[in-house]
């Protein structure tokens, strides 16, 4: 049984999703950069502003000391959304360094049943083009 996040339907959303991005950021580079960065940047300004007005009215703070507070506090918050990410990051590396010998030995088992099952106009076919993709690369270095 595949859970939703790893199955089947869940990978294909993902590449879908992600050949989607890809062809925007290709297509309307420049725009979509600056739309992305607008819809980040935008809302941090406004939390920046709500936290600033808050130090004012509710700490009874001059609008410099308040600032300075802002920024502290933004400091010490994206400090520890960063620490906070790292953890998350190698936790999930070391899922992933776990899961990689079992994956990895699925994967080749597939494979060789795969290419058994193949004809020998497929398996030349196969090794036809990844002779040509790597002469293609080679021409790059």
């Amino acid at each position: 049984m595949t859970d939703y996040f790893w199955g089947d339907a869940a990978i294909i959303k993902r590449i879908v999703w992600g050949m989607g991005i890809l062809i925007c950021l290709i297509l309307a580079g420049e725009v979509t950069l600056h739309v992305l960065e607008e819809v980040i940047v935008i809302p941090l300004e406004f939390l920046e502003k709500f936290v600033d007005i808050g130090y004012e009215s509710l700490a009874g703070l001059d609008p410099y000391q308040s600032q300075k507070a802002t920024a502290w506090t933004g400091f010490i918050v994206g400090f520890g959304l960063l620490i906070w990410g790292g953890i998350k990051i190698k936790k999930a590396y070391i899922r992933a360094l776990e899961a990689a010998p079992d994956w990895w030995a699925a994967k080749k088992a597939e494979m060789r049943e795969e290419w058994r099952l193949m004809s020998w106009k497929e398996k030349a076919g196969y090794m036809g083009s990844v002779v040509a993709m790597f002469s293609l690369l080679s021409l790059f270095i």
